[in-house]
């Protein structure tokens, strides 16, 4: 069985979906055949990795509405993988020659998504456990870009996960002790009830600029509240991962400049430290 991870927090702008592509990406490095699954109404994920404009096969709506035997018939009757991934660039392992072989996506339908995060219907938690365990069958590892809200989506996603990962910027309005607080309600809440054997999540602070005094006590006041469960580096404010999705490219992957090359290179290590952290 694969791993799935969860990439979620509860506010926007905390670069989950960077996380997450990045994630993918350096998965497939490792030889991981990679499903990544987009949860967001806001489509970010499918639309960033590429979703065709005419797409009509499943979508992570599926996940939520489709009991486990009726999906398994969706999945049997599609032709599989559910989505190939096109057009983006990594270090393929070898013998691997198209990046669409080894890595999926599972695009996101917005209307439906935004209405299944605002339901109240238990059935949707069970189908999203029990659909993500019978595709994690046929990969090493699946991750799950969330929306930034305590909905459905997210409570269902920390569920049915076996690792989290936590992305959080040093600002104290969007990412402060009492946004965090009610997060870990629901991450407690999810694993008490549904998901006994989850741990601590990772928690990885992304776009800091450590120039600035208060970014500088966000960061000592995140590495005390969160201790080893903090990578030990943080991904600094950089174009160059705007510049590397631009590129359809992962951060460390044949940047244009010698500023990109320097910077992919530690946003590189950084995503490792989160990567064997899942394993």
């Amino acid at each position: 069985m694969g791993k799935i991870t969860n990439v979620g927090f509860q506010k926007g702008g905390v670069n989950k979906t960077t996380i997450t592509i990045l994630l993918g990406l350096y998965a497939v490095e490792q030889g991981d055949k990679v499903l990544i699954i987009d949860g967001d109404a806001q489509v970010d994920v499918s639309r960033i990795m590429g979703m065709p404009s005419d797409y009509n096969g499943p979508s992570s709506d599926l996940l939520f509405q489709k009991a486990p035997d009726e999906f398994k018939q969706i999945w049997s009757s599609n032709s599989k993988p559910l989505l190939p991934v096109s057009g983006w660039g990594c270090r393929l392992p070898s013998g691997v020659d198209d990046i669409g072989s080894v890595m999926h996506l599972v695009p996101a339908n917005a209307g439906a998504m935004a209405n299944i995060n605002d339901s109240k219907n238990s059935a949707f938690i069970s189908n999203f456990k029990q659909n993500l365990a019978f595709l994690s069958q046929f990969y090493d590892h699946i991750f799950i870009d969330t929306p930034p809200q305590l909905g459905l989506v997210q409570y269902a996603s920390v569920c049915a996960c076996t690792g989290s990962v936590m992305p959080l910027i040093a600002d104290y309005d969007v990412c402060g002790p009492e946004k965090v607080k009610k997060y870990f309600q629901l991450y407690n809440s999810a694993k008490k009830i549904h998901n006994p054997k989850l741990g601590i999540p990772v928690v990885v602070l992304s776009s800091v600029d450590a120039r600035g005094k208060l970014v500088n006590q966000y960061v000592k006041w995140a590495r005390e509240s969160f201790g080893k469960n903090m990578t030990e580096k943080y991904i600094e404010y950089s174009q160059s991962v705007n510049n590397a999705k631009n590129e359809r490219r992962a951060a460390w992957f044949r940047p244009s400049s010698g500023n990109d090359r320097t910077k992919g290179a530690a946003i590189r290590r950084v995503v490792a430290d989160i990567y064997s952290r899942l394993r």
